[in-house]
């Protein structure tokens, strides 16, 4: 539990730092993406107890439904004219956004194997 809490501490400061300071295109929209997946996942286990498999499974299905949300123009919809919630639900939809959340569950999973063989 403290190892997810400090993984997603750290990645929460990462997130934050590419929001506010912005860098590149790249790592705004391709690391900022890649990053939020496994962000979400060390949340769940740090807050959860919920199996691993299914917490990845449950943070890239919620990762997914947001984009269609995006898809939607959700935030027209409802009329969300706060800034900082446009950002974090997003207003523009990129099937991009899906390769990123895919690649994000890789890095989890490369994570994992590397920590369960470390503490084998």
């Amino acid at each position: 539990m403290k190892r997810n809490l400090l993984l997603f501490t750290l990645l929460l400061v990462v997130e934050i730092a590419i929001a506010k300071f912005y860098f590149t295109e790249f790592i705004r929209h391709v690391v900022g993406d890649v990053l939020v997946v496994p962000l979400l996942y060390y949340l769940l286990r740090a807050i959860t107890k919920t199996a691993k498999l299914k917490s990845i499974l449950l943070v890239l299905c919620f990762a997914f439904f947001i984009e269609f949300l995006q898809w939607m123009h959700i935030t027209e919809k409802i009329y969300i004219k706060n800034p900082t919630l446009r950002i974090i639900t997003g207003t523009t939809f990129d099937y991009r956004d899906l390769i990123a959340y895919t690649v994000g569950v890789l890095v989890i999973v490369i994570t994992e194997k590397i920590y369960t063989h470390e503490t084998d």
